[in-house]
């Protein structure tokens, strides 16, 4: 019996220890963010021109900036996913430019070269300063598209809460980090344990824009259920695009970016 008590107690010693190394290196674990910054004219996109932001907490960040063809195309807003940065984006959003959008690449502080290091809030912080730039450049929010890429979800939704945008995307988003956690990490409490929580679903219904969501069925990092349980709670108008065989960073290949573009068009 004594051995048995040992065991129990060196096995509750080891979930112990490992629920706080996971309490406390969760950034780490949560946010992958690229180091070097790259150029916009060693990546073949010199139309874009390099902008710089200051935060409210007083962070001087960069992103990459493109006008849209016309006053009367929107500019979309893109916050990225993670282990990325703006060169990532604009590749992604090369067909959105070639048809006349505006493009807004937010980068994070904390990723690739910008100063401070990434938090739930402060990536909000991040969002808020690049919508207030573009603003004063003489685009409405109702001129602007949010989209959010996976991790980019978070800050997207928040921004749609918060300012009046004439679309709101969402790509491989889930409902709360909580929920993804819990998929990664199911024999965990995460749910006590999580400090940065994006939970998108608690905010969904306070958008103030239509909603696009593009979500591939066989994502195995952030599961398409929970993109579908975000779905469900969102008003309408809305609409759900399901890449059947996608995973999480494949929907390009899918082109994908086809029926976004149809669904902005309607």
């Amino acid at each position: 019996m004594k051995m048995i008590f040992k065991v129990i107690l060196c096995i509750i010693a080891v979930y112990a220890f490992t629920a706080a190394l996971l309490y406390f290196t969760q950034r780490s674990a949560m946010y992958i963010p690229t180091s070097t910054k790259p150029d916009a004219k060693a990546q073949g996109v010199p139309l874009l021109t390099e902008i710089n932001v200051t935060t409210e907490d007083g962070l001087k960040l960069y992103g990459w900036h493109k006008p849209s063809v016309n006053p009367q195309a929107p500019t979309i807003v893109y916050f990225h996913g993670n282990a990325s940065n703006v060169a990532v984006t604009t590749a992604r959003a090369m067909p959105y430019m070639i048809k006349g959008y505006g493009l807004l690449a937010v980068e994070y502080r904390g990723y690739a070269g910008n100063p401070g290091a990434p938090t739930e809030q402060g990536l909000y912080k991040d969002g808020r300063a690049f919508i207030e730039w573009l603003k004063t450049k003489g685009t409405d929010t109702s001129k602007m598209i949010f989209y959010g890429e996976s991790i980019g979800s978070g800050p997207a939704v928040q921004m749609a809460t918060e300012y009046a945008a004439q679309t709101l995307v969402l790509d491989s988003a889930f409902s709360s980090a909580v929920d993804a956690a819990a998929f990664h990490y199911p024999y965990f409490p995460v749910k006590w344990l999580l400090k940065d929580r994006y939970e998108n679903i608690s905010k969904i219904e306070k958008i103030q824009s239509p909603l696009i969501m593009v979500h591939g069925d066989r994502d195995s990092i952030i599961p398409y259920k929970l993109g579908k349980r975000l779905f469900e709670k969102a008003p309408e108008p809305k609409t759900l695009i399901t890449v059947e065989g996608g995973y999480h960073n494949n929907l390009d290949q899918f082109k994908a970016y086809e029926k976004i573009l149809s669904a902005l068009s309607e």
